[in-house]
Formats: structure tokens, sequence, C-alpha cells
């Protein structure tokens, strides 16, 4: 695998958003994770409604279905 750099660079507002899907994203893979080893057959459904019970969580589904998969890969 090839990892290819580019320069990048964007407002501090933008930074600040991108931190905080990174957080949320973040705090739901080490949620379910933990879940996880606590019990390996939870379905993937079961892990959707537990990521759904969060509170202050923003991001949408597709993160979250994102932040499952890394979960049950680890």
């Amino acid at each position: 695998m090839n990892t290819i750099k580019l320069p990048y660079s964007t407002s501090k507002d933008n930074k600040i958003n991108v931190l905080r899907y990174m957080k949320n994203q973040n705090n739901i893979f080490r949620f379910l994770y933990n879940r996880l080893q606590d019990n390996n057959k939870v379905t993937q459904i079961e892990l959707m409604k537990l990521s759904n019970s969060m509170n202050n969580i923003f991001i949408d589904t597709w993160f979250k279905q994102c932040a499952i998969y890394k979960a049950k890969e680890s």
C-alpha cells in the first residue's frame, strides 16, 4: 500500500468541525469495542441501537457504520 501525502489547509472553523467529527466517531468506536469485548455475539443491529442511544453524538449513520466496522475488526 502506498501513502500519498498532499498539502492541505483549511480555516480554523473547519478544523474544529473535523476534530469534533473525529472525536465523536472515536467515542462510538471505543464504546462499541468495549461492548464487543463483553459479548462478541452482538449483532450489527444491536450495535447500531447502542450507538444511537449515546448522548451528545451528532454524527450521521455513515460514521457510525464505520465505527461499528472498525470495532468488529479490532
